[in-house]
């Protein structure tokens, strides 16, 4: 029985995001989280998709910013050069997107949702 502190990291088995297609929202795999783990983060100007919640506050070279929902972070790392991944959860009490350029860093953790640069909505219509 556990009493404190942060659950234990899982790392997660390899996951076959090909065979995870790019059909959004099916794509997303649930439950895991993509660190940087000190070498996979890919940092850029993501101030059009956030302008809070983003490294040392500077959204113009940042790996993450502040979103509603993973089809955010999905466009964003579709549109940056270097990013395969994204991930979405709960970073200190806000909802995050976190740009990487690959998924070795992989953990299992509730609450955090990853897909590939592959797996993002449909272009949005003009209105």
């Amino acid at each position: 029985l556990r009493c404190c502190g942060p659950p234990p990291v899982v790392a997660s088995p390899p996951i076959d995001w090909a065979a995870a297609g790019t059909d959004f929202p099916s794509c997303i795999r649930t439950g895991v989280v993509l660190r940087n783990a000190g070498a996979f983060a890919v940092f850029g100007d993501l101030s059009l998709y956030g302008r809070a919640g983003c490294f040392q506050n500077n959204c113009k070279l940042t790996d993450k910013f502040q979103a509603t929902s993973p089809a955010v972070c999905a466009r964003a790392c579709s549109l940056m050069e270097e990013c395969t991944h994204w991930t979405f959860g709960l970073q200190g009490g806000v909802q995050r997107c976190f740009m990487r350029k690959s998924d070795e860093a992989r953990e299992l953790l509730q609450g955090f949702v990853s897909g590939s640069e592959a797996c993002v909505p449909p272009p949005i219509r003009p209105a």
